[in-house]
């Protein structure tokens, strides 16, 4: 994955830096690698790639809202949630689910019910924001939800299916 998104990122002119932390390292330790590269002028965005269990307020909030990629510092979320999306760094996964429905399959979203299943956290908000700005009503439930069947099974329920790849 890491070297495609190099790839990708040298084709759009962009340098990236892939920064490695042991697979032990303590928060403390994820934080003061976020402030150092806070502070690095020439590290314009910051997307991080870390194990679900250590995504904590205090890491993600580790981040400067103005380099956070992936719109997951609260400040950006609460931009989003307020309704001030073109004042903050938006999740590009929850954009293209949006443009993937709406240009790719040609799905008018206005007055659909949205299922969103799997999402958790800031992306889980992001993508019930944008769905609700294009007029859906939305609806979250996990994998492991025993109504899963049932609450899939409805016709008037567009699916989509998120997943986190890492």
């Amino acid at each position: 994955m890491q070297e495609i998104n190099q790839n990708l990122a040298e084709e759009a002119g962009l340098n990236i830096t892939h920064i490695c932390l042991p697979p032990d390292s303590s928060e403390a330790e994820i934080i003061d690698e976020i402030l150092k590269i806070n502070e690095d002028t020439r590290v314009h965005g910051l997307a991080l790639q870390i194990s679900e269990n250590l995504f904590s307020n205090k890491v993600l909030n580790a981040l400067k809202p103005e380099k956070d990629v992936d719109g997951v510092t609260d400040i950006n979320l609460g931009k989003l949630v307020r309704g001030d999306a073109h004042e903050c760094f938006v999740s590009p996964v929850a954009k293209a689910v949006i443009e993937l429905l709406e240009k790719s399959v040609g799905v008018n979203l206005d007055g659909k019910k949205i299922l969103v299943v799997g999402a958790h956290g800031s992306l889980e908000a992001a993508l019930q924001c944008l769905f609700q700005r294009k007029g859906s009503m939305t609806m979250s439930i996990q994998w492991k939800t025993r109504q899963l069947q049932s609450k899939t099974e409805s016709r008037s329920v567009t699916r989509l299916e998120c997943r986190r790849v890492i």
